[in-house]
């Protein structure tokens, strides 16, 4: 079926690919905070306050989060110093 020129789309422009509206994600919280469970606030969002959002990081630099991956390939600048 044809749409005529100037004619509105037969959808809502709102509304993702399978109809679902895509602003009500952003009007509320739809999560707890990922350490402490409390509502997010949305200066730290996902987390509720800075120190939960440290807490996090803190996690991901001692290696307690991690992604999984193959092994980093050493390249040739990690085989140590170069002879002069």
């Amino acid at each position: 079926m044809p749409i005529k020129r100037g004619a509105a789309p037969p959808f809502d422009l709102r509304q993702g690919r399978y109809g679902l509206d895509h602003t009500a994600a952003a009007e509320g919280p739809a999560m707890a905070c990922p350490t402490c469970q409390k509502d997010p606030d949305t200066k730290y969002r996902p987390f509720c306050s800075k120190r939960c959002a440290d807490i996090d990081l803190g996690k991901w630099f001692d290696g307690t989060y991690t992604v999984a991956g193959d092994e980093a390939v050493a390249s040739s600048d990690d085989e140590g110093p170069k002879p002069h």
